[in-house]
């Protein structure tokens, strides 16, 4: 799982090496006893179902929503072969966990080219007309017990930063415009609003905002 420190670090942001075990990084110094990793193309099926097993479960506390195919494809995609996970290595993709000193997740977060969802490719058309270089952030959660520490913040700049080195040039992403504090945690770390959609749903109507960030205004720090 982790290398055991007394601090969490984040692992070092290099895609080549997330074929095993995870990895040291910029320490911070917030949540002792926690370590994070990149999930491996390689790691075992179990770790990819127990990965997914928490999505799904922060998706149904948080937002009360229950576990749709159309929508959670990314995720059902984690339990097949490393050529089809939209997180892979492979696919130019990547997922962060967070485990505490049980070994439970309590984080995650992940990312993968927007070509991986022809849909909003489709719908982005006008404004990426080159999504080879487009990358989309998602699935990023934090257990209640542990949000407000600046664990999601540190978690999305390494995200930025690995798809940065796999040569994607903008970050997409899109939340729930029913969550301000979601809203505000992406506008605080340089994400810019350009637009909303709507889409039918189990309440109706749910509308998304559209956020997107340049890779080159990360910093290195």
């Amino acid at each position: 799982m982790g290398i055991t420190t007394s601090r969490l670090t984040l692992p070092a942001p290099t895609s080549e090496k997330r074929k095993g075990q995870s990895l040291g990084g910029p320490v911070i110094s917030l949540l002792d006893t926690h370590t994070t990793h990149w999930l491996a193309d390689n790691a075992p099926a179990e770790t990819h179902t127990e990965a997914r097993a928490f999505c799904l479960r922060i998706i149904k506390e948080f937002y009360d929503i229950d576990y749709t195919p159309a929508w959670h494809a990314d995720l059902d995609s984690m339990l097949g072969p490393t050529s089809c996970n939209w997180f892979s290595t492979e696919r130019g993709g990547g997922f962060l966990l967070v485990r505490n000193e049980r070994g439970a997740i309590v984080a995650a977060g992940g990312f993968y080219g927007l070509l991986n969802k022809p849909s909003t490719a489709d719908r982005l058309y006008d404004r990426y007309r080159d999504p080879t270089h487009v990358c989309q952030i998602v699935r990023v959660y934090l257990d209640p017990l542990i949000r407000g520490k600046g664990l999601g913040t540190a978690m999305a700049k390494a995200l930025e930063t690995e798809a940065r080195n796999l040569g994607y040039v903008t970050s997409y992403l899109h939340a729930d415009a029913q969550t301000p504090n979601t809203l505000s945690f992406w506008k605080s770390l340089g994400y810019r609003e350009f637009g909303r959609f709507s889409y039918p749903s189990p309440n109706g109507i749910d509308t998304s905002v559209d956020f997107e960030k340049p890779l080159s205004a990360i910093s290195d720090d």
